[in-house]
């Protein structure tokens, strides 16, 4: 996985209208299949936060303490079946500069643990602190005034995914299959 960061493409033009055909009108994050069917992500937020620290840790202090973040559920509703998706992000024209949060955008790797999905936020040991671990970069493209393309900058691995802002607490989940 690589670290936080984002690359960013220049702004299309009339190519994009051809790819926002049937785009729905309403604010929101979306993944448009190969049958050109459009589905919403779903906002989800951590449902559970907090430390887990091991034995050695809480008994003599070496060692390292995670902070995780829970979400429900063992999987995202939107399953889909390409590795580099592309999800086009609809601002709403009240919130238009929400835009300004759009840069840090990265796409983090949840962990299955029986019915729900984790992140780490951090590991932390009394020497060093590590901190996004399961990040992919994203390629951000302006396609309009109020629609931004956000694509993996390579492959994911099957698995479940949380497209969020620059803090993984909360984002749109998705599923890769293949």
């Amino acid at each position: 996985a690589d670290a936080v960061a984002v690359v960013k493409a220049a702004p299309s033009s009339s190519a994009s209208s051809a790819v926002l055909s049937g785009l729905p009108p309403e604010p929101g994050v979306y993944y448009k299949d190969a049958s050109g069917k459009w589905s919403q992500l779903n906002e989800v937020e951590a449902k559970r936060q907090g430390r887990h620290i091991s034995f050695p840790t809480r008994l003599i202090g070496i060692g390292r303490a995670r902070y995780k973040a829970d979400f429900d559920g063992p999987r995202a509703s939107l399953q889909i079946a390409e590795s580099r998706p592309t999800f086009y992000f609809r601002l709403a024209p009240a919130i238009s500069d929400l835009h300004k949060n759009v840069p840090s955008s990265v796409i983090t790797q949840l962990e299955p643990k029986n019915d729900k999905r984790q992140v780490e936020l951090a590991a932390i040991t009394t020497t060093t602190q590590e901190t996004g671990k399961g990040n992919f970069r994203v390629v951000l493209k302006e396609l309009g005034s109020d629609i931004i393309a956000l694509t993996p900058q390579s492959a994911l691995e099957p698995g479940e995914y949380l497209l969020n802002f620059g803090y993984p607490k909360s984002g749109y989940e998705f599923g890769i299959t293949r």
